[in-house]
């Protein structure tokens, strides 16, 4: 019998965001033909993270409260389970798979980089240090795993190896995410709103990456104009909640929904998703969104444009008045022409962003 290769997976965090759910995914499918263990830097876990791996052993440290302690349990797991391959996952997960390697010189070491760097004023300080450590170490990794086009781009041009970087994009489970039946009439319901009521949504952690800012403004413009035959839905947690609820307290036809962990059924019932993003890798809730076909509104950053193809609008910069003309342009359409995008929305993901298609292409190169 075949013994399975062993990957041991270093991530910055298994929380809410959407690296950290694709890699549950990853974790889920992959661990039965692979040995997969994971490292988590910063502690908690999220809830769906751990049923997708719930068979999976995980050890969740807290690197930033208990340095010596984490590295410790680090170089521990590393020296007794001997994997094949260490597998970084986000800039503090590729950092320390990095060092981990020096416990375990027979492993390969693979990096991934999740985001793109079209801003690198958008970053911590200490993000910025680690992006800069990670370009000095990517030389030294067997495989530098992109997941977006943009993100390959930027690095490379920003000085990362390229001779063995590689790009697999993010793949989607239609089975999961799909238009629901009646979603919209509940929503309507459930918000009190006429079930006839245009809406407009985004889907998101309130994080100044995230741009709620310019949501609210385009959302403005709008009311203005239509009043109360058009509704703007948020749904989503995160630092800035509480700054954009302010920013949005003039405008009653805003509804924050706080987290959901329904993302099928508000993007099913939602008629347009808004991504306002000022950067991106390759946008989880973009792709959700369409499989639920639901037309896309998004910024010019990262894959937008390759993910929307012809069936969405993208715009260039971050104005509040042409991201409103965008959307109105997606409003005005006919309801059989917003129905003939929608579908070839879905269709388009199926097509390009299969679960299996980046399932198959992890296979590949960590059996390689």
């Amino acid at each position: 019998m075949t013994r399975k290769k062993k990957i041991l997976i270093i991530t910055s965090s298994l929380g809410v965001g959407g690296a950290e759910i694709v890699l549950g995914n990853i974790a889920m499918h992959l661990q039965y033909e692979f040995d997969i263990k994971i490292i988590s830097l910063t502690g908690a876990v999220e809830a769906i993270n751990a049923e997708k791996c719930r068979n999976i052993e995980i050890f969740a440290l807290d690197l930033k409260k208990d340095f010596i302690k984490s590295i410790y349990q680090i170089i521990k797991v590393i020296l007794f389970f001997q994997p094949n391959i260490i597998q970084g996952w986000m800039y503090h997960g590729n950092i320390v798979a990095a060092f981990g390697k020096l416990a375990s010189p027979k492993s390969r070491l693979f990096f991934g980089i999740r985001q793109s760097l079209q801003d690198l004023n958008l970053q911590k300080r200490c993000t910025k240090m680690l992006i800069l450590l990670c370009r000095l170490m990517s030389r030294f990794a067997d495989k530098v795993i992109y997941n977006s086009n943009t993100g390959y781009h930027d690095h490379i041009n920003f000085g990362y190896s390229k001779k063995n970087a590689i790009i697999i994009h993010n793949g989607y489970d239609g089975s999961k995410f799909k238009k629901s039946k009646g979603a919209k009439a509940k929503l309507c319901d459930e918000l009190a709103l006429d079930r006839e009521s245009f809406l407009i949504g985004m889907i998101s952690r309130f994080h100044h990456v995230k741009n709620h800012k310019l949501f609210v403004e385009a959302a403005d413009i709008l009311s203005a104009k239509y009043q109360g035959d058009v509704s703007f839905i948020l749904a989503g947690d995160g630092p800035m909640l509480s700054d954009t609820k302010k920013l949005a307290s003039a405008n009653n036809n805003i509804y924050f929904l706080g987290r959901r962990s329904d993302v099928n059924f508000i993007a099913s019932a939602i008629d347009i998703y808004v991504s306002c993003s000022l950067s991106e890798g390759m946008s989880n809730s973009i792709a959700e969104s369409m499989l639920c076909q639901c037309i896309v509104v998004a910024t010019n950053v990262g894959d937008a444009t390759d993910m929307i193809g012809p069936n969405g609008v993208v715009i260039d910069g971050f104005d509040a008045s042409s991201l409103a003309a965008a959307i109105e342009v997606v409003m005005l359409k006919p309801v059989t022409e917003r129905d003939v995008l929608s579908q070839k929305s879905r269709q388009h993901i199926m097509r390009k962003y299969s679960m299996k298609k980046m399932l198959d292409r992890y296979k590949e190169v960590y059996n390689g």
